[in-house]
């Protein structure tokens, strides 16, 4: 196609949702928690970028953080698995879209943090004690065993207003068993998480031994929902090891609707900025919460930093699309696709090269 062909780079999050999310280019900044891990300084300057990026962020299984909110226009609200997940109200009336966080990719189960990695205002936002330890639930509260999810879901549903609900999971070997099971309770959309999913604080056996590899999970929950024939109401969302706008544009042509990204807007954050820590201390403490150098975090530049980042793997996608011939996203298929090798010609269902 001509450098100068338009191409629409939309999305639409739970087409059948009442107050479907729509953004504006597929790639979405992925949850990254306040308080657990990110601070405020870098909390405002991912919401800051989104807003200019027309996409959405996501709050993350950390306290609500109102500046977060304030700087976010598409802004989508974990219901996490902690005492504060539960949200209030008036939380969820701020959101484009929620999402029932039951894992990620190198986390699932409970997890404890010490009251001292969570001190100051954190704390105060979760309603915790200065002195108490928090401790995740095995699932989001008023869900104490599997029969409680659809009383759980017909109180979401009633209290979101009509904006898509979202389960996030990480890919596990059960990964249709989870999806028939979010089918049957009305989600809008589900996020997979493989294996190369990040999170703060974990232990190396979650990380190292837990989840299934992204490219596996998204191919095996595409063909689910596919099979299941919910593809024009769920939506699919994926995460978890997507570095460079080729494994995007890959992602959506074997299925996928739009990549939650952290890590690259994570370290586009301290982009230009890393002499105020470097050589001494590594450049997460510009952007972790219990770091004494979070302060030093120029919110305006970092949210600049995260914008172009992401542009240009936008422009990048679109360049890769003008080359393929299509207009627009949904246009992409396997068919677009060859495999370099026998393995991944068998996982994909892609040609072979040779």
């Amino acid at each position: 196609m001509p450098e100068s062909a338009q191409l629409n780079m939309q999305v639409t999050i739970g087409p059948k949702a009442n107050k479907p999310m729509i953004i504006n280019i597929p790639i979405m900044i992925g949850a990254m928690a306040y308080g657990i891990a990110l601070s405020e300084e870098a909390k405002r300057a991912l919401a800051r970028a989104a807003k200019s990026l027309q996409t959405s962020t996501c709050s993350g299984e950390g306290p609500f953080l109102p500046e977060e909110r304030a700087e976010a226009e598409k802004y989508t609200l974990q219901i996490s698995r902690w005492a504060w997940g539960a949200r209030t109200q008036e939380q969820i009336d701020s959101a484009d879209m929620l999402e029932v966080q039951m894992g990620q990719g190198a986390d699932m189960g409970s997890v404890t943090i010490e009251a001292v990695e969570f001190q100051g205002r954190a704390q105060e936002l979760s309603g915790l004690a200065p002195d108490e330890v928090a401790i995740s639930f095995p699932a989001p509260p008023g869900v104490q065993k599997q029969s409680d999810w659809p009383a759980f879901m017909k109180s979401l549903r009633k209290r979101s207003n009509g904006i898509p609900i979202a389960l996030k999971l990480m890919a596990t070997g059960h990964l249709e068993d989870d999806l028939a099971a979010a089918i049957n309770l009305g989600f809008d959309a589900v996020i997979i998480d493989g294996a190369q999913g990040g999170s703060h604080a974990t232990t190396p056996i979650k990380q190292d031994d837990f989840g299934i590899p992204s490219l596996f999970a998204l191919i095996r929950a595409a063909r689910f929902l596919n099979n299941q024939r919910v593809r024009d109401r769920v939506s699919l969302i994926v995460a978890g090891g997507y570095f460079t706008p080729g494994e995007c544009l890959k992602a959506i042509a074997l299925g996928a609707d739009a990549i939650y990204m952290a890590t690259v807007p994570l370290l586009a954050l301290t982009h230009n900025q890393i002499s105020k820590v470097i050589p001494w201390e590594p450049p997460t403490t510009l952007v972790f919460y219990d770091s004494p150098a979070k302060s030093k975090l120029d919110i305006d530049q970092a949210a600049t930093s995260v914008v172009n980042t992401l542009t240009s793997m936008v422009l990048e996608m679109e360049e890769g699309m003008r080359a393929l011939g299509k207009a627009a996203l949904k246009e992409l298929n396997a068919d677009d696709l060859v495999a370099l090798d026998s393995l991944s010609a068998e996982v994909t269902g892609v040609k072979r090269i040779y």
